[in-house]
């Protein structure tokens, strides 16, 4: 969600509770009601991760040990060697 998209809903979402706030609470007893629902809020986000994690998405992958690695570039060296000075001739 872009930062454009979020501030709309943003909006929309703060009138709708602004215009039921008004009627059934004193503005000052507001932080009273908000705090709750970002709580409620977080919750679903996590609920939401933890769906996808446990939905596959995320799959871990094992990592190359430092030896696989430097015999990787070692293989790339012994390929290459030699053709700067093809190159340059």
């Amino acid at each position: 969600m872009d930062n454009k998209q979020y501030n709309a809903l943003f909006s929309f979402i703060w009138n709708i509770a602004n215009d039921v706030l008004v009627h059934a609470f004193e503005k000052w007893d507001y932080k009273k009601i908000i705090l709750p629902f970002m709580v409620l809020r977080r919750i679903d986000v996590l609920e939401a991760i933890v769906a996808l994690l446990e939905n596959d998405f995320y799959k871990p992958v094992q990592l190359c040990t430092l030896n696989a690695i430097m015999e990787d570039i070692r293989a790339i060296e012994r390929d290459t060697e030699g053709l700067l000075d093809e190159i340059m001739k």
